[in-house]
């Protein structure tokens, strides 16, 4: 299953990037090269149970103590 993966996102790098190599556009080579290995990577982790990291969690940390504050004022 993982080798189904890397090779859809092959297709789809090979198939995004053959304009941009046309029009000589490198930045934006570079940008869709580095997305496109961090959501292959992602996505290998959630297929192979990798431990990856969660967003929610770092959001939950910042907005706590925020919501300490409301809940003390206003309950």
């Amino acid at each position: 299953m993982g080798i189904i993966l890397t090779f859809i996102f092959l297709v789809i790098f090979v198939i995004q990037i053959a304009d941009l190599i046309q029009k000589r556009q490198w930045k934006e080579i570079m940008v869709l090269s580095v997305l496109l290995l961090l959501g292959a990577l992602y996505s290998l982790g959630q297929l192979y149970d990798w431990p990856l990291p969660n967003p929610n969690r770092k959001m939950e940390q910042i907005s706590e103590p925020f919501c300490r504050m409301l809940k003390k004022r206003f309950l």
